[in-house]
């Protein structure tokens, strides 16, 4: 830093000075312009004249050829000069920004925008991508000046520290701009401005520079724009992956002497930068900490970065020695509206929408046009992220900030509002809301107010865990709610059975069951009906077809006590099951087709009616009914896009693929097949429902040629499937294979119906009929290879099983 004098010479005489020598004058060719004599514009550059006459100082102007802005500073009164001057400059090193050097270049050098700003969040790098461009410049032959604002605070400063960049510093009453402008004229020159956040009122006078000198391009770096009319951004955001990895190789190297990225270190080192969201302050603080921990360590350590990632070079800025400190400087510079904004943003662990923010804001009592001012402040600073997803922007903190926006939140006064009113918000919008913040809704509803999780709450939870067959984290959340004392605990529990037996956990769902139901009311009987079709399903999987046509029909009867056609529509359905279970399908079909007609009577929603239409294909498809098969499959595949699920749409859409297989339509049972793989991803952990998408796509490879494929698929399909909710498809499936593989290979089909009958054998559930039943298979076999030799076989698939049913049936499609 250097202090300078208060008392500098005349304005004037060092204005005329300037002028005079830039347009290379000397004092006798300009008293002879303007009529004066040499020895007054002597006098007038030493500043003896004190007060010269308006009309000598506009002669002046005329014979300087000055105009606009330049003639009137020229002209006007004295004023005040600086207390001090700070220039520094910092040499700097990239990775991974080469794009974004080239067209910062790209735009100075091309003169089209004279003020570019590099703006993005703190520790993003704005800096050193300046640093960059300035030696790239000056390589190119360019005057380039800098400036590192950093340290100042006063914007009233900065046209000062301009001037002294330019060598039209020191004592003076000059204003910098005049000095600046004096100085340059037509002169081409670069100035770089770096950490200009914190003295964007000053953004006015950068303009005036650069307004007035023609040929002088202005680069700013800030973590807000200027806000300037022909300004120029250029926005950073985080290193693509491989460019952090390799940020952080060359910055362990520094600490850790021989450190080298290698095949074994690389994905961790890839997992701590995805961890910091790839942001380089982080990534290089990071690699610090190798001086102690080893990269696996790391890895294991940084869900809370703000307080590992410290201890940075004590030469570096302040704001640079930890992350903590870097956030902190640009929240500084936020408004009172924007900090508390931050804080509230805690509460939104994935981001929120505009909708969501305004609906939680109200509640908090900060106005609409207030909040977006914040947002808008927030967003200008980096702090916040902008985000797309579904055709709508969400605002998202990165993790470090969040951690520290959590900090600050907990210790507001209004923290319990906020936190009531996101969970509210989010608890009320399921279908659209993120995983990670209806997870942070339930944890704060469990720790401070249970008793919001009412009866609709706890039934929308277990739609929203079921829809996106997040099943294991589904009853964990229900049992948790029921365990906090939600008045809906009943209900909570009987959902969490319901998503245990989805998941396979029969003893899990049985005890949540028995559990539920001593917390229901005897006398709701919509509570009762559901409990009771539970138990049917449970009965049904431990293989007691009685039992579960009892507490079937006791829910039908529960049903219609409530008045609930939906329910009773259900228990048809389910009465249905059962005698599918059975291998009484023609019984099954009138139950399916009242179901869905009582649904259809009461409104049913489009998964209600799309899962009934679906159980009635798959049945017509078992009793040979490949036409009306393929058309309820497709109508409910149809209605189950529009309820918007993609799993069980998935389950249509293979049924469909399985009805155009039995009629020979092989290209669109692919596209089918195609179509319903294509949804898998939103499976979750419901592997067995997966597991059978995959099993039957293995039937349309199969049936296309493709054998090798088809045998890996069944094995990863059927893997899945056993222990599961549909492994009673285990055995049909493979009898499917064994007729697909008959008229190529008898021994291989009469091998596959041995082992589906020793699955049938081991079974603990009912195997009934699939696609085609095995009777037309094995009398083809019996004619090709005689009765003696294909009970051989017969007996060599069954002995397979002992393998795991998943490999066994795979290398017996391949006659293995």
């Amino acid at each position: 830093m250097t202090v300078v004098s208060a008392h500098p010479p005349h304005r004037l005489a060092e204005l005329l000075y300037r002028h005079r020598r830039a347009v290379g004058l000397s004092q006798r060719e300009l008293a002879r312009r303007c009529g004066m004599s040499e020895r007054a514009v002597r006098d007038l550059e030493r500043g003896t004249t004190a007060r010269p006459r308006r009309r000598t100082l506009l002669a002046l102007a005329d014979a300087l050829h000055l105009a606009d802005e330049d003639r009137s500073a020229f002209v006007a009164p004295e004023r005040a000069a600086p207390a001090a001057v700070v220039v520094v400059e910092r040499p700097g090193e990239l990775v991974g920004r080469s794009r974004e050097l080239a067209a910062l270049a790209d735009l100075v050098m091309g003169g089209r925008h004279r003020i570019v700003t590099v703006t993005g969040p703190g520790g993003i790098g704005k800096s050193r991508l300046a640093a960059e461009l300035v030696d790239d410049l000056r390589r190119r032959g360019l005057d380039v000046r800098t400036l590192d604002l950093s340290a100042i605070d006063d914007p009233a400063l900065v046209c000062d520290l301009i001037a002294e960049t330019f060598d039209a510093g020191g004592e003076s009453s000059v204003s910098g701009v005049e000095r600046v402008v004096a100085e340059l004229r037509g002169r081409r020159a670069v100035l770089v401005l770096d950490g200009f956040e914190r003295l964007l009122p000053a953004a006015t006078e950068v303009a005036a520079l650069a307004r007035r000198c023609p040929r002088l391009s202005v680069v700013l770096t800030s973590q807000r724009p200027a806000r300037l009319t022909g300004e120029r951004l250029l926005r950073l955001g985080p290193l693509p992956v491989p460019a952090a990895v390799e940020l952080f190789v060359r910055r362990a190297a520094a600490v850790v002497p021989g450190f080298r990225l290698t095949p074994a270190v690389e994905p961790v080192l890839a997992a701590i930068c995805r961890r910091l969201d790839n942001l380089p302050l982080a990534v290089e603080l990071a690699a610090a900490q190798l001086r102690l921990l080893a990269p696996a360590e790391l890895a294991g350590r940084l869900d809370q970065p703000l307080r590992l990632l410290a201890g940075g070079a004590v030469d570096a800025p302040p704001r640079h020695r930890s992350l903590r400190a870097t956030i902190e400087a640009s929240l500084t510079g936020a408004t009172d509206d924007g900090r508390t904004l931050f804080a509230w943003l805690a509460v939104a662990p994935a981001g929120v929408g505009l909708d969501d923010l305004e609906a939680i804001a109200a509640i908090a009592r900060m106005p609409p046009d207030r909040l977006l001012d914040a947002l808008t402040d927030l967003v200008d600073a980096g702090l916040v992220q902008v985000r797309e997803r579904r055709g709508h922007s969400t605002f998202v903190l990165l993790d470090a900030m969040r951690e520290l926006a959590v900090e600050r939140l907990a210790g507001r006064g209004d923290a319990d509002a906020v936190h009531r009113a996101a969970a509210v918000r989010f608890l009320h919008r399921l279908a659209t809301a993120e995983a990670p913040n209806v997870r942070a809704a339930l944890a704060w509803l469990r720790a401070n107010e249970p008793g919001l999780v009412d009866r609709d709450v706890a039934e929308s939870l277990y739609r929203y865990y079921e829809l996106r067959g997040r099943l294991t984290e589904g009853r964990r959340e229900m049992v948790a709610l029921a365990d906090a004392g939600a008045p809906a605990a009943g209900w909570a529990l009987l959902r969490a059975a319901q998503l245990s037996q989805l998941a396979g956990h029969t003893d899990d769902a049985e005890l949540q069951a028995t559990q539920a139901q001593r917390r229901l009311d005897p006398d709701d009987h919509q509570a009762q009906a559901t409990a009771w079709l539970l138990a049917g399903r449970l009965a049904a999987e431990r293989g007691d077809l009685t039992m579960s046509a009892e507490r079937t029909t006791l829910a039908l009867r529960a049903g219609r006590a409530a008045g609930d056609h939906t329910l009773v529509g259900r228990a048809l359905n389910n009465l249905a099951a059962a005698a599918v279970t059975g291998g009484d399908l023609r019984a099954a079909l009138p139950l399916l087709q009242e179901s869905l007609a009582v649904k259809e009577r009461a409104g049913a929603d489009e998964v209600d009616l799309g899962r009934t239409m679906m159980n009635i294909g798959e049945l017509l498809l078992g009793i040979g009914d490949g036409h009306g098969a393929a058309a309820y499959a497709r109508r409910a595949a149809e209605l189950l896009e529009r309820g918007e699920h993609p799993r069980l749409r998935a389950m249509a859409l293979s049924a469909l693929a399985l009805a155009q297989l039995a009629a020979g339509e092989l290209a669109a049972a692919s596209r089918s097949a195609s179509a319903a793989g294509d949804l898998l991803e939103h499976f979750g952990d419901d592997h067995a429902l997966h597991g059978a998408i995959q099993a039957r796509s293995s039937l349309v490879q199969h049936a296309t040629g493709d054998l090798a494929a088809a045998a890996t698929t069944l094995r990863t399909g059927l893997t899945a499937m056993v222990g599961g909710h549909t492994r009673d498809e285990i055995a049909p499936v493979i009898e499917a294979h064994a007729a697909l593989r008959a008229p190529a290979d008898r021994i291989a089909a009469a091998r596959l119906i041995g082992l589906a009958r020793a699955v049938r054998d081991n079974s603990e559930v009912n195997q009934p009929s699939g696609l085609w039943p095995p009777g037309h298979t094995l009398a083809e076999c019996r004619r090709g290879i005689g009765a003696a030799d294909l009970e051989g076989h017969l007996a060599y698939g069954a002995a397979r099983y002992p393998l795991g049913v998943a490999t066994a049936a795979a290398l017996l499609l391949q006659g293995r």
